[in-house]
């Protein structure tokens, strides 16, 4: 069995999320609560390396934004299109192994 890497988890968080955002944008409530308890739960999995210690913060602006998604676009300068750019080089180099 192949060992899951801390790359292998932020590259399936980087989907979750953007799974996350698509939901709500269609107003899907449920589909998007199952997915925002998929997101915590790879966040604790990742929590669990100590090398990402040094992303802690910006696992934490993430949380924010999945815990208030009004935030975004808004009190945070963030923007759906951000997120799936701050992810892609963890799901490119993914599917690069």
């Amino acid at each position: 069995m192949n060992e899951r890497t801390p790359l292998f988890y932020m590259a399936n968080l980087a989907s979750e999320v953007h799974r996350y955002f698509g939901f709500l944008e269609k107003k899907e409530l449920v589909s998007a609560g199952s997915s925002r308890q998929r997101i915590f739960d790879i966040v604790k999995k990742l929590s669990g390396f100590e090398s990402m210690e040094p992303r802690r913060a910006e696992i934490d602006a993430l949380l924010s934004v999945i815990e208030n998604p009004s935030m975004l676009g808004k009190q945070l300068s963030v923007t759906q299109k951000q997120l799936d750019s701050y992810f892609t080089p963890f799901t490119q180099r993914l599917l690069s192994v």
